[in-house]
């Protein structure tokens, strides 16, 4: 179970925040990353190649129906470097805001537990929070969604 977290500015409400609880799975080179249902508003979904220490692919997030955006769906690109450990990745992840101007942000991926099971799945399936906080961080919306 990982924490994926990343930022961006907003043009109304200044720097944000996300968070998802994701699961990662990968079958030789192929990694794919989704978020666990109830720990944001949003679903996230990352497609990935690893080479190496190097992930890149593209993320898409699908912004909750009955929000401010409707269901709006947001894509661009991404790439990560894990680190000599395994257990985190960084990187940055670019991508289209509402008005189609092009943004770009920090992206992490920390672990959180080795766990993924059915057991696991339903620990994290609760708002998702930084891992120093135990409260769950004010949404926001996705990069796109300025």
């Amino acid at each position: 179970m990982w924490l994926s977290h990343y930022t961006y500015v907003s043009t109304s409400r200044g720097s944000i925040d996300r968070y998802h609880h994701v699961v990662v799975r990968s079958v030789g080179d192929r990694v794919e990353i989704g978020s666990i249902p109830g720990s944001n508003d949003s679903r996230l979904e990352l497609r990935l190649t690893r080479d190496g220490q190097i992930l890149t692919g593209s993320w898409t997030e699908y912004t909750a129906v009955d929000g401010h955006y409707r269901g709006a769906r947001y894509h661009g690109a991404v790439q990560l470097v894990v680190d000599p450990t395994g257990r985190s990745a960084r990187g940055r992840w670019v991508g289209y805001d509402r008005s189609g101007e092009v943004d770009s942000g920090p992206w992490e991926l920390p672990l959180l537990t080795t766990g993924s099971g059915p057991g696991a799945v339903r620990e994290h399936a609760r708002p998702a929070a930084p891992p120093s906080s135990g409260d769950a961080p004010e949404k926001g919306p996705s990069p796109g969604e300025r």
